[in-house]
């Protein structure tokens, strides 16, 4: 149970629940053949309510295979001339839809792999073509996970065009988002277990890593944090400018690890068991999938809130845009002095968001009311802190006391006022 000293008291409840749950599920998991099957390439449709969605996956005589989705509520089968379809008189496995999305990657996008490794697959199917579909073929990263899986990257396939096969082998999935619910088997563990071992190695990083992001018009703040991050002595890395193999080892070898909620976090994974996570998460939600990866092993896992995202979309809040800061919370946890706060990037934050996405204003002003008191209490900070330079700087000066209180206060005033404008 994450402590609850860093956590926003509108944030405590519902952290507390998520954290208590069991997300592990151990019934068996087995593999379905379907036969006369086709298989959709990713595509823009519509839903039965005519709303935009994707669709894709497999369709075995006009049914739509639940699983081979990225998650179970994800996508949606469309209609198709069967007339497209290029058949293939093959036995083939289908490891579902694979998102370019790197947390969903090592989370949904592995939920299939299990099978590989099992005395079934490498007795009779090692030669068997394996597809999958998506927005892309996989390359780098995403396709190296794949390989550390196990998967034999020669005999991968993308599904580009409409195809129908003589049968495909699906294995039952051992990650699965089917929300509200969501829960993971043994065999996912086993996944991981075997990608770490193919992929880990000597590291020369730190004992201390903060798993960062590039600040850009979705993150801010972040180099606020990054700055604290550095004074307690953790080594600031950016993931994906890595091999995967590299990050592996990195995250085997360290003993402490810092880094955001959402896909960057969920490289947590990767650490061994009783490493020492710290999750500062960016807006006034839970996330689900972070949740269940903090509690997948043995971790030792802290929850900051380090947010004042005002103009995040309440309606998306996983999709941005963020404002962390080094608040309090975060330094105590790091036992650092703190840092004025960045009122420069707020300003920033607020302005590009207000003006250059003028259309979405409405739905992101519906912030938590608690954001309203944090604000103000950096601004009374801010206030405290100028109100002593300024004194300081009229100490000296050969004035009466009760003028020089007057300048200083109408100083600090103007100063206040400035500081959103």
């Amino acid at each position: 149970m994450p402590s609850e000293n860093y956590i926003y008291p509108s944030l405590l409840k519902k952290t507390q629940e998520v954290s208590g749950e069991s997300f592990l599920d151990s019934t068996p998991l087995g593999v379905r053949v379907y036969s006369n099957c086709h298989a959709l390439p990713l595509r823009q449709t519509k839903n039965a309510n005519g709303e935009e969605c994707w669709g894709g996956g497999l369709c075995c005589d006009g049914e739509w295979i639940f699983n081979s989705g990225v998650n179970y509520n994800s996508l949606t089968p469309y209609r198709f001339d069967q007339n497209e379809a290029l058949f293939l008189d093959e036995e083939v496995i289908y490891i579902g839809m694979l998102s370019s999305i790197w947390g969903h990657a090592i989370t949904d996008g592995i939920q299939h792999l299990w099978w590989l490794s099992t005395e079934e697959y490498q007795s009779k199917h090692k030669q068997t073509r394996i597809y999958y579909s998506g927005d892309a073929p996989l390359s780098g990263n995403f396709l190296e996970l794949l390989r550390l899986a196990g998967v034999e990257v020669s005999k991968l396939c993308f599904v580009d065009r409409i195809l129908r096969f003589r049968s495909v082998i699906v294995p039952d999935s051992c990650f699965v988002s089917n929300y509200p619910e969501i829960h993971y088997h043994p065999e996912y563990i086993r996944t991981l277990d075997f990608i770490v071992a193919n992929g880990s190695a000597e590291s020369h990083h730190q004992k201390k890593i903060f798993l960062s992001l590039p600040e850009d018009t979705r993150n801010w703040g972040v180099s606020h944090i990054e700055n604290v991050a550095r004074k307690a002595g953790y080594e600031v890395v950016y993931p994906a400018r890595f091999s995967l193999q590299e990050q592996i080892s990195m995250l085997q070898a360290a003993e402490a690890v810092m880094t955001f909620d959402g896909s960057v976090g969920h490289n947590v994974l990767f650490c061994k068991p009783g490493t020492r996570i710290a999750v500062l998460r960016k807006a006034n939600y839970i996330n689900e999938y972070q949740m269940l990866v903090n509690g997948i092993r043995d971790y030792e896992v802290n929850i900051i809130d380090v947010h004042l995202s005002w103009m995040n979309n309440e309606r998306f809040p996983y999709g941005g845009p963020f404002f962390v800061y080094a608040n309090e919370l975060l330094c105590s946890y790091l036992n650092v002095s703190r840092p004025p706060f960045p009122w420069s990037a707020f300003r920033a934050y607020l302005r590009y968001n207000l003006y250059d996405d003028f259309p979405g204003l409405l739905a992101k002003l519906s912030a938590p009311e608690e954001y309203a008191s944090l604000l103000a209490r950096e601004i009374e900070s801010e206030r405290q802190r100028y109100q002593v330079k300024v004194s300081s700087t009229f100490k000296y000066l050969p004035l009466p006391n009760r003028i020089k209180t007057k300048l200083v206060t109408r100083i600090v005033k103007s100063k206040v006022r400035h500081l959103l404008g």
